[in-house]
């Protein structure tokens, strides 16, 4: 099937700095200077997991069944499900 993600980075961050003492705006700046200055861990495995993984393409997830994928089978942030993002079909 193809997906799309709809959530925010507050139901998806694991984080466990970010997602504990930020929420909202803040939570998303946050999220995005981590990122792009290479200082989170779990958004720099996700291309490493994306080739590890290819079942992540062919299934549905719920945001719960998401984050507990992310916490428990690879280390992802918000960011991490963007190889979803990319095959989508329709984006909202």
């Amino acid at each position: 099937p193809r997906v799309s993600i709809i959530a925010s980075r507050d139901s998806l961050c694991v984080h466990p700095k970010v997602s504990s003492q930020y929420s909202g705006t803040q939570l998303n700046q946050q999220c995005q200077l981590l990122s792009a200055t290479r200082k989170c861990a779990f958004h720099n495995h996700v291309d490493e997991f994306e080739k590890g993984n290819p079942r992540l393409i062919d299934e549905v997830f719920d945001i719960e069944d998401m984050v507990m994928v992310s916490l428990h089978a690879f280390p992802l942030s918000y960011l991490g499900h963007s190889p979803i993002r990319r095959i989508a079909d329709d984006h909202v």
